[in-house]
């Protein structure tokens, strides 16, 4: 495992080599000048809740994936609740294979899962939950209001600042989370991208930030609440895209607008015939044609 002490360097030469337009970053955003501390193992375990404080923690400046990692972990038996994260990925990848952008002072993550319930509508159940805590830490401790872009995105008004992936196996899981914190990859994938520092209203610190989304996400999953239909209900309130015209790509190619959600995750399509379709949040691949009347994601004016 890298040191502390390397991830520090690593942090002070990408402050003084990454804020624009140099040839490496060339296109990406920082939101904010070098407003980060460094992520370290010490201070995220200070700040884990007592009943997770001894689960191990792994931090390192660069990695190929902390998904990678993880399960590696997995494989070699890591208990419930090890934690990967990373200043840095040379690999990290979205749904589908989509290769996951970073900046400089974000949040990349994952997490061993052991003893979920299985079913067919496991890795629905798990998303959902993981996307709403992840909104709610967001909300309460930075006072970013996020949305939710069908099945797995962090939203502000239309662009995107974070995504989950979750792979299911068996009872277990590697959960992966990515969050633009205070820069952006400008557009991904045709997407536009944002970071959380855009719309905070309060100071917040990557290593408390992080230890609560740990504990918040092991919380649910270990008292089952991913289940619930509060979890569900808030999902659905926090969607940017109900109601919405929208492309998805599944196993054909479909067009419609969004009229609702079933609990499981699925996605509720009335097409352009007018029949609906119901499209599982495993399937498809969502491309938001209209934002008409959507909900914007309200910045915070800036004072000199």
């Amino acid at each position: 495992m890298t040191s502390e002490t390397s991830v520090l360097a690593f942090c002070q030469f990408d402050h003084s080599e990454r804020l624009g337009t140099g040839p490496i970053d060339k296109g990406f955003q920082i939101a904010h000048p070098i407003p980060w501390k460094p992520l370290s193992v010490t201070a995220i375990r200070s700040r884990l809740r007592t009943r997770h404080n001894e689960l191990p923690v792994h931090v390192v400046s660069l990695t190929s994936s902390t998904q990678d990692d993880a399960q590696s972990a997995l494989t070699s038996g890591a208990p419930h609740g090890t934690l990967f994260a990373a200043e840095r990925q040379t690999k990290g990848r979205g749904r589908h294979g989509h290769r996951w952008l970073t900046t400089p002072g974000n949040l990349l993550f994952s997490l061993v899962i052991r003893g979920v319930a299985t079913g067919s509508d496991t890795l629905g159940h798990l998303t959902i939950a993981v996307v709403v805590s992840i909104a709610q830490v967001l909300e309460h401790h930075t006072g970013a209001s996020a949305l939710i872009k069908w099945p797995n995105d962090i939203m502000f008004g239309q662009a995107k600042a974070g995504g989950v992936l979750i792979n299911v196996q068996g009872s277990n899981a590697i959960l992966g989370v990515g969050l633009n914190m205070f820069g952006s990859p400008g557009l991904a994938d045709g997407q536009a991208t944002t970071a959380v520092a855009n719309f905070a209203n309060r100071p917040f610190e990557r290593n408390a930030l992080l230890a609560v989304l740990v504990d918040t996400i092991l919380d649910g999953i270990d008292t089952n609440s991913h289940r619930s239909a509060a979890v569900f209900d808030e999902w659905v309130s926090r969607s940017a895209v109900m109601g919405r015209a929208v492309e998805i790509q599944d196993r054909t190619h479909r067009i419609g607008h969004v009229t609702g959600f079933d609990p499981s995750g699925a996605l509720l399509l009335r097409e352009t015939d007018g029949s609906v379709t119901k499209i599982a949040s495993t399937n498809g691949s969502l491309r938001v044609l209209s934002w008409e009347n959507s909900r914007p994601a309200e910045e915070p004016s800036q004072t000199p």
